[in-house]
């Protein structure tokens, strides 16, 4: 029971490793097992894309409160991240996440 408790709790740790390298505050987030979400921007300020595994950001954009911001579907099955009028294909086989840093 014990080696199961801390074999449990070395795992979490590990994977919430990655996105607690991440910097800021989640905005949107894209889930391969939902459909993707366009929101907006909440305030000014720099908006950084994420893998959910990585600490470094894929891009990183200043936005306008209440620009676009979040996901949606591009026109051949792929994922479209957007950003303002900026439109980033990412892979739909991942998890994504915007933070306003």
């Amino acid at each position: 029971m014990r080696r199961s408790y801390l074999l449990g709790t070395i795992l979490a740790a590990g994977l919430a490793g990655c996105a607690m390298g991440q910097k800021g505050n989640a905005v949107v987030t894209f889930d391969r097992a939902r459909p993707p979400l366009l929101q907006t921007a909440t305030a000014d300020g720099e908006y950084a894309l994420y893998d959910t595994m990585s600490a470094d950001p894929i891009c990183t954009y200043n936005l306008h409160q209440d620009d676009p911001l979040g996901f949606k579907a591009g026109t051949t099955g792929q994922v479209l991240a957007v950003a303002g009028e900026q439109e980033i294909p990412v892979p739909a086989d991942k998890g994504y996440t915007w933070k306003r840093r």
